[in-house]
């Protein structure tokens, strides 16, 4: 995401690589820890956050094989 579209103070969308656009009626951001650049967004359309009182994070576990074969394309470490 690179922009939001917005018209009467109700955002419409997003801005995908600073051209694609795609048209939502809700939009959930789920940034995680390193949004940075999603904060630099908001704050240039002066949309406010709110801190919550808790996090939620998910761990995803692979198999070794899967992290090589996606690492190192296959081949031996």
């Amino acid at each position: 995401m690179t922009d939001l579209i917005i018209n009467n103070e109700k955002i419409e969308g997003i801005i995908v690589n600073e051209s694609d656009k795609l048209y939502t009626s809700n939009l959930i951001l789920a940034t995680g820890h390193s949004a940075r650049d999603v904060l630099y967004i908001l704050n240039n359309h002066q949309i406010k956050l709110e801190a919550k009182p808790f996090a939620l994070g998910v761990r995803v576990e692979h198999k070794q094989e899967l992290i090589d074969k996606i690492q190192y394309w296959g081949r031996k470490k």
